[in-house]
C-alpha cells in the first residue's frame, strides 16, 4: 500500500516502487557488458539494436494512446547512433522488434509505459563516460541515446501528467503496475 500522495511527487513513488526492476536491468548481462573493461563495439551495437527494437514499438504504441501519449523521440536517436557507428540505414528495417510490449490499455498503464521509456537506458552517466574511454562513443558519435537533449522537459511533462492523473482520482497503483509490466517486458526482450 502506497502512502497518500497529496503533495508528494508521484514520480518519486513510481521510482521507489520500481527500483528493484531497474536494478535487475542494470545487472542484465547485455547492459553490464557496457561497463566491462573489455567492452567491444559489437556489444554496444547489440545493446543499441535491442534498445531500438524495444523503444520504437513502445513509442509507436504510446503515440496512439488516447491519453498521456507522446511522440517518438528516443527511437530516432538510437537509429542515428546505429548509423553513426556504421550500420547501414537500410539495415535498420531488418533489426528485430519486440512484440511483447506492456499493455497500454488504460491511462495509468500508459503513464507507466512512459516512465519506463524515460528511465531507459539505466546507468546513463557512468556508461557513457566508460564507452567514451573504451570505444570512443560520445554524444556526437553513437551516444545520442544516452544524452537526449529533451530529457528534462520530458520528465517534467511526465511528472505533470502523472500528478494530474492521480489528482483526478486515477490510481497510482495502475501507473506503477504499468511501469513494472514495462520493465518486465524490457527484461524479457533483453533476454531474447
Amino acid at each position: 500500500m502506497l502512502p497518500p500522495t497529496g503533495d508528494v511527487d508521484v514520480l518519486h513513488w513510481i521510482d521507489e516502487e520500481t527500483r528493484v526492476h531497474r536494478a535487475r536491468l542494470e545487472r542484465h548481462p547485455r547492459i553490464a557488458a557496457l561497463l566491462a573493461a573489455a567492452v567491444t563495439p559489437g556489444e554496444y551495437l547489440d545493446v543499441l539494436a535491442r534498445a531500438l527494437g524495444f523503444c520504437a514499438p513502445l513509442e509507436l504504441a504510446l503515440s496512439r494512446a488516447p491519453r498521456f501519449g507522446l511522440s517518438p523521440t528516443r527511437a530516432p536517436l538510437i537509429a542515428r547512433d546505429l548509423i553513426a557507428l556504421g550500420l547501414p540505414a537500410p539495415a535498420l528495417g531488418g533489426l528485430p522488434i519486440c512484440s511483447g510490449l506492456p499493455l497500454l490499455s488504460a491511462p495509468g498503464r500508459t503513464l507507466g509505459g512512459r516512465f519506463v521509456l524515460e528511465s531507459y537506458p539505466v546507468g546513463v552517466g557512468a556508461a557513457l563516460r566508460h564507452l567514451a574511454r573504451t570505444i570512443g562513443v560520445t554524444p556526437a558519435h553513437g551516444g545520442a541515446f544516452f544524452t537526449a537533449a529533451d530529457a528534462r522537459p520530458r520528465w517534467r511533462h511526465l511528472g505533470h501528467d502523472a500528478r494530474a492523473f492521480v489528482a483526478r482520482g486515477g490510481s497510482l497503483d495502475d501507473v506503477i503496475d504499468g511501469a513494472v509490466e514495462g520493465y518486465d517486458a524490457l527484461q524479457t526482450w533483453l533476454d531474447a
